[in-house]
C-alpha cells in the first residue's frame, strides 16, 4: 500500500447487525465510538491535506476510506451523506476514489446498484473464515456462500476487491483455514489482509478464554499459518497487504491473549525467508559441511530474524553444518556456496 495516500474515516462497529464474539473495533482502530459528522471530516481533511506533502504527490493513488464498521450496513441516508461528501473531494481532484470495508451480507444487488452512482474503487469484505461452523460459532451472521456471492458481485461491478481473514478462530484447524484460503485464491480478488485472532477484553471470546473453552494460536502457530496462506495467495497473484493487527494506542492494553505482535508482518517475512534458505541447503549434496550464505544487505534483517531468532533456528536445524554469511549491497538473489 506504499503507493496509496489514504484519508481514513473510522466508524467503529456502526452498521453491524450484531457484535461478533471476537470484536472490539474501538480497541483495534484506536478510535472511540463517536460517530463522525461530515462537518468534522471537512475540517480534518483540510488540515491533513494542507499539512502533508504526501497528499499532493502525483504518483500516489489518493482515496477516502471508511473503516472499522459495516459501511453498507449503515442507513442509506447516512451512506449517502458520507458518499456525497467524499464524491465532492473526487470531483475537486483532491482524491481519486472511495474505498470502504463491509460485511458479505450487506452487499446485495440493491446496495451494489446504489453504490454504482459514486466513484467507488475499492471494497474490502470481512470474510474471516470459509467454514460455516466457525462463522456460526463466532456469531458472524453470514455463511461462506454469502461471502463468495458478495465477492463476485463486487468483482462484477468492476471494483477492486479485497478480503479479510482471521486465522485461529474457535473451531478452525490449520488445514481447514488453508482450504478456505485456496477457495479465496480461486475468487481472483486483488488483495487480502490476514488478522490472526487475538482475545480482546470485554468480548465473548474473552469469556470463553477465561473459561478455558477457547485456546488461541501461539505466536509460532500464527506465523506458520500465515506464511502458508501467503504462499497460496501470492501464487494466485493476490497481494497480502497486511499481516497482523496494526498497533494502536489502546490495542496492546486490550489484548488478553493470542498471537499479537507489533511486528507480526516482519515475523512472517523472516519465517518465509528462513524456509527458503533451509530448502536451498537441503538441495545441496549431503557431504557439504561448510557453507556460506551470500545475501543482500537489505535482506539481512529478515535473514537474522527478530532478536536473531531465524539465525539461531537455522544453526539448530543443521547442527552438522558450519554456516556463516556475508552481505553485499550488490547481491541480487540469495546464494549458498560450499567453502
Amino acid at each position: 500500500m506504499s503507493n496509496y495516500w489514504i484519508f481514513p474515516v473510522f466508524i467503529p462497529n456502526y452498521g453491524c447487525p450484531q457484535r461478533c464474539a471476537f470484536c472490539d473495533q474501538s480497541a483495534v482502530t484506536g478510535e472511540s465510538t463517536h460517530f463522525p459528522e461530515t462537518a468534522d471530516l471537512e475540517v480534518l481533511f483540510t488540515k491533513v491535506w494542507f499539512s502533508g506533502k504526501r497528499a499532493k504527490d502525483a504518483a500516489l493513488v489518493r482515496q477516502i476510506a471508511f473503516y472499522g464498521g459495516n459501511f453498507t450496513g449503515l442507513p442509506r441516508d447516512t451512506q449517502r451523506r458520507y458518499l456525497d461528501w467524499a464524491a465532492k473531494k473526487v470531483a475537486q481532484g483532491l482524491v481519486h476514489s472511495i474505498r470502504f470495508s463491509t460485511r458479505p451480507d450487506a452487499l446485495g444487488k440493491d446496495e451494489i446498484a446504489f453504490l454504482k452512482g459514486y466513484p467507488v474503487h475499492t471494497v474490502e469484505i470481512g470474510v474471516q473464515s470459509l467454514s460455516d461452523a466457525v462463522l456460526a460459532g463466532v456469531r458472524r451472521g453470514h455463511t461462506a456462500l454469502e461471502a463468495r456471492e458478495a465477492v463476485y458481485r463486487v468483482r462484477d461491478a468492476g471494483w477492486e476487491t479485497g478480503v479479510q481473514l482471521m486465522p485461529g478462530l474457535p473451531g478452525e484447524t490449520m488445514n481447514g483455514f488453508l482450504d478456505g484460503v485456496r477457495n479465496i485464491a480461486d475468487w481472483k480478488v486483488q488483495y487480502a489482509r490476514l488478522y490472526p485472532t487475538v482475545v480482546l477484553e470485554g468480548t465473548r471470546l474473552a469469556r470463553d478464554f477465561e473459561a478455558g473453552t477457547y485456546v488461541p494460536l501461539t505466536l509460532k502457530e500464527a506465523v506458520t499459518w500465515c506464511a502458508a496462506a501467503c504462499r497460496i495467495l501470492e501464487s494466485a497473484g493476490i497481494e497480502v497487504i497486511r499481516l497482523g493487527l496494526p498497533a494502536s494506542p489502546g490495542l496492546e492494553s486490550a489484548v488478553m491473549a493470542g498471537p499479537y505482535h507489533p511486528a507480526f508482518g516482519f515475523l512472517v517475512q523472516s519465517f518465509r525467508f528462513h524456509e527458503g534458505i533451509c530448502e536451498m541447503i537441503r538441495a545441496l549434496p549431503r557431504d557439504a559441511r561448510k557453507l556460506r550464505v551470500h545475501l543482500s544487505s537489505s535482506d539481512l534483517s529478515r535473514f537474522l530474524g527478530h532478536r536473531r531468532a531465524s539465525w539461531k533456528a537455522l544453526c539448530e536445524t543443521f547442527p552438522d553444518k558450519e554456516i556463516d554469511y556475508v552481505t553485499d549491497c550488490a547481491v541480487g538473489e540469495v546464494s549458498i556456496e560450499r567453502v
